[in-house]
C-alpha cells in the first residue's frame, strides 16, 4: 500500500482527476519560468516529454514566461527539471504551475466525444532514380537469362542496391485537418485541428491538446525571439489532435442563412437518419435543397465516413467543408481540408 501511494505520488500511477490536472488538460499543462539572461536554449523535462526553448536574452534582461509541458505529476510532488542546453551565465528557473481553468470539463459530453479527425504518415512515392535502377537491373537480368548464375547474382545486387538506397520521394508532411465542431443546442463551437507527428499551436488560445496513442512520447518546442512567441508540439509516430474554444459571433449557422463561411459541399442528415447532398451553400444565403439526381444517374456520396460516425440519432446533423480561402470563424480553409460537423441543425425539408 505504501509503494503504491509512493509511486502515486511520483506521477507514474493515474491519480484522480482535479482541477489543472492530466482529465483537463490532456496532454497540455502550462508551467511558469522565470528567466534571466543570457539565455540561447533551455530544455525542461517533465516525464514522457521534453520542452525546449530558443531564446533570445540578453544579459541584464529577465523575463517571466508560461510554456507548455506533455507531463505533470498527479500530487506535483515531481517538479520539471530545468537544464541550460547552452552553458552561460544565465539563468532558468521553474516557478509553479498555471491553474487550469475548467473550460473543457464544462463543455457538452457530447462536443467533447466526437470523432476525431482521422491524420497519419503520408505514403511515400516510389521516385524516378528508384525506377530508372530497377529497369536498368531487369535490362541486364535479361541479357544475362542463359546463364542463370549470373542472372540471379544481378538480380540479389539490384534489390540489394534498392533496399539500401531506396530513393523514395515522400511530398512532404501531411496537411492538417480542421474541423469546426458545433451544438446547436447550447451554442458551444471547438476549432479542432489534427496532424501527424507536429502540429503548431496557439498559445494563449489552444485550450487541450490529446495524443493517439495516449502514452506517445510528445515534445515541445517554444520560441521566443523578439516578437514571434510560438508553439510547436511533435509526437513522431503519433497523431496530435488541438481544441480552441470559438467565441459568440462565430455561431450564426442556420437553414435561413449561412453566416458562417463559404461550403464547397454540404450534407444534412434529417432525424430520421438520412443523409441528403446540398451541394455548395455559399455564405449568406439558405441552405440549398437536396440535390435532385436523373434516374439512372449515381447518387451524391455521402459525407467522410469518420464524420458521420459517432453522432447521437433522432436529431439533424449538417456536415460541410470549407471552400478553399473562405474565412470561417476567424480562420482561413488554406493548407489541408477544413471540416464543419454541427448536431442539432433541423432543415425544415428533412
Amino acid at each position: 500500500m505504501i509503494s503504491a501511494l509512493l509511486l502515486l505520488a511520483l506521477g507514474l500511477l493515474p491519480g484522480p482527476a482535479r482541477a489543472g490536472g492530466a482529465s483537463q488538460a490532456g496532454r497540455l499543462h502550462r508551467a511558469r519560468l522565470d528567466l534571466a539572461g543570457p539565455l540561447e536554449t533551455v530544455e525542461l523535462e517533465a516525464g514522457r516529454g521534453v520542452t525546449r526553448l530558443v531564446l533570445d536574452l540578453r544579459a541584464g534582461e529577465s523575463v517571466r514566461i508560461v510554456v507548455p509541458v506533455s507531463e505533470r505529476s498527479p500530487l506535483d510532488l515531481v517538479e520539471p527539471r530545468v537544464r541550460r542546453v547552452v552553458p552561460g551565465a544565465g539563468r532558468a528557473a521553474f516557478a509553479g504551475w498555471v491553474t487550469a481553468p475548467q473550460e473543457w470539463e464544462e463543455l457538452p459530453a457530447g462536443l467533447r466525444a466526437r470523432v476525431r479527425p482521422p491524420v497519419g504518415p503520408r505514403a511515400a512515392v516510389v521516385g524516378w532514380r528508384t525506377l530508372a535502377l530497377l529497369g536498368g537491373v531487369a535490362l541486364l537480368v535479361a541479357g544475362a537469362r542463359r546463364r542463370p548464375v549470373a542472372a540471379l547474382a544481378l538480380g540479389l545486387a539490384g534489390a540489394a542496391l534498392v533496399f539500401l538506397f531506396p530513393g523514395t520521394e515522400g511530398p512532404g508532411a501531411p496537411a492538417p485537418i480542421r474541423v469546426l465542431e458545433g451544438e446547436a443546442e447550447t451554442g458551444r463551437w471547438l476549432a479542432v485541428e489534427a496532424a501527424y507527428a507536429q502540429l503548431a499551436v496557439e498559445p494563449e488560445a489552444v485550450m487541450r491538446v490529446e495524443t493517439l496513442p495516449r502514452d506517445a512520447v510528445l515534445d515541445w518546442t517554444v520560441r521566443v525571439v523578439a516578437a514571434d512567441r510560438t508553439w510547436s508540439a511533435s509526437a513522431p509516430g503519433a497523431a496530435i489532435v488541438s481544441f480552441t474554444a470559438l467565441g459568440p459571433g462565430e455561431r450564426a449557422l442556420t437553414p435561413a442563412r449561412n453566416g458562417l463561411g463559404d461550403l464547397a459541399e454540404a450534407w444534412v442528415r434529417g432525424a430520421g437518419g438520412v443523409w441528403s447532398a446540398r451541394g455548395p451553400w455559399p455564405a449568406g444565403l439558405a441552405l440549398p435543397p437536396p440535390e435532385s439526381r436523373a434516374p439512372g444517374e449515381s447518387q451524391a456520396p455521402d459525407p467522410p465516413g469518420w464524420l458521420a460516425s459517432g453522432l447521437p440519432q433522432g436529431v439533424g446533423v449538417l456536415v460541410g467543408r470549407l471552400a478553399p480561402g473562405a474565412l470561417a470563424a476567424g480562420r482561413t480553409a488554406a493548407d489541408g481540408p477544413t471540416w464543419l460537423r454541427l448536431v442539432g441543425f433541423d432543415s425544415p425539408d428533412d
